[in-house]
């Protein structure tokens, strides 16, 4: 289904509606070009302002919490004017809603048609948006004619004297862009990668722009794996023959700064697809973690603000944690079918499966997730990972001790319980969860 814009008049603002995209970067795109906050949807009992008085981020590790507060005076559940939200759909796909101040409707014209998104209602309202204000160079003042001097001579001095200051300051700015670094976050990075390509002879300055070296701060690290991190703003990379990054941990907590990878910024990606980027080095200020290694996007994705709640006993509302799940030939653990179990394990393929197997060698056989789940990705790139999970499930069945009809898929043999079905998985501070 065609992605499309519906635009509507609420009070002093204007509520957008971004309808039928699948990915959430397109979404946060867009919020970026606009200067929007995203929030959490409405009902999702989220922080929107950020960690209460008194929560402090300790070392790498910080938190990515949110607050939905009153409507302000419009009609759009959960939402200020400046702010955005993605609402995931039972389809697949998902709606942003936005409230845009009027003052930024001649930006939303200019954000539609670079993105090239058409606008199925309120059409009319660009119509009268005004153009978009941009600082004009200043003038420059002309020399008063004096005695005894021509007027082309004034014309030919200020000229000369231009063009010496024009070559000064391209040298002085060339100077900056080869011997210096920008620095940038690795969402916005990710962001820039994804603007659509400028037209024509736009493209070329577009991609010189974009091919500066940047430095990277690992700002807000929510989950910290051996090849694989996670970042408060939902970029989820990873970093290959580099060494085991779980060692930034500790060497970030003696140097008290926060790793910084030095590389270059993507280009331009239209598809979606990132290349791979050389890293130069990776140091917690002036200790060197590594020199090279190879910067690999995945996804962004959708940490979830509130952890499952999980209890030592059992409870009908919980996941019970479970560290001891048997796969001997007992009837005892027929009783857990339908009961829902928080277990720690690393995640494998076995075959065509894949099964969370725990440190005593039990496997859960995990079944497959919906499209647009926000677990999926996670999981996906987590495949035979030395990192463990903690994974809140469904135990669903158990399978059979012996199978007569297919031995092979015994539990004797498989050393696998039965199956589950996920509903949130937890690593360090990193929260994900298809139900809110």
């Amino acid at each position: 289904m065609n992605q499309e814009i519906l635009l509507e008049r609420d009070g002093d603002a204007i509520h957008l509606v971004y309808r039928h995209f699948r990915d959430p970067l397109a979404a946060n795109m867009l919020g970026h070009r606009l200067g929007l906050h995203e929030v959490p949807p409405p009902g999702t009992g989220a922080k929107a302002n950020g960690p209460e008085e008194g929560e402090e981020a300790k070392g790498l590790v910080e938190g990515n919490g949110h607050r939905t507060e009153a409507t302000n005076g419009h009609h759009v559940p959960g939402l200020h004017c400046g702010e955005y939200y993605q609402l995931p759909l039972a389809t697949g796909d998902s709606e942003l809603h936005a409230l845009v101040p009027m003052s930024e409707l001649g930006e939303v014209g200019e954000a539609l048609q670079a993105w090239q998104l058409p606008v199925i209602d309120g059409a009319d309202l660009l119509a009268d948006a005004p153009p978009v204000s941009r600082v004009a160079a200043p003038a420059v003042a002309d020399e008063p004619e004096k005695p005894g001097r021509s007027i082309g001579t004034v014309v030919r001095t200020t000229l000369v004297v231009l063009s010496l200051l024009a070559v000064a300051g391209a040298g002085v700015f060339l100077g900056w862009r080869l011997f210096t670094r920008e620095g940038i976050t690795m969402g916005q990075c990710m962001a820039r990668a994804m603007a659509p390509p400028a037209p024509g002879a736009g493209a070329a300055i577009q991609r010189w722009a974009l091919a500066r070296d940047v430095n990277i701060p690992l700002r807000g690290v929510l989950f910290l794996g051996e090849s694989k991190l996670v970042l408060a703003d939902g970029s989820f990379v990873a970093i290959e023959g580099a060494g085991d990054l779980r060692g930034l941990l500790p060497l970030a907590q003696a140097e008290k700064v926060e790793p910084m990878i030095q590389t270059a910024a993507w280009p331009s990606s239209p598809a979606g697809e990132f290349p791979s980027l050389p890293i130069d080095r990776i140091q917690c200020g002036k200790a060197i973690f590594s020199r090279g290694g190879i910067l690999r996007p995945l996804t962004m994705l959708r940490p979830a603000v509130h952890r499952p709640d999980r209890s030592p006993e059992r409870q009908p509302e919980s996941f019970w944690l479970v560290n001891d799940l048997r796969y001997d030939d007992s009837r005892r653990l027929a009783r857990l079918a339908g009961q829902r179990l928080s277990v720690s394990g690393r995640v494998t393929i076995e075959g065509h499966d894949r099964v969370l197997r725990l440190e005593n060698g039990t496997g859960i056989l995990l079944q497959p997730l919906p499209a647009g789940s926000r677990v999926e990705p996670f999981l996906a790139e987590l495949v035979n990972d030395d990192t463990p999970v903690q994974v809140d499930l469904e135990f669903e069945r158990t399978l059979p001790w012996r199978n007569a009809k297919q031995p092979d898929a015994s539990r004797q043999e498989t050393r696998i319980a039965g199956v589950g079905r996920v509903f949130s998985v937890s690593a360090e501070s990193l929260v994900l969860a298809d139900a809110d």
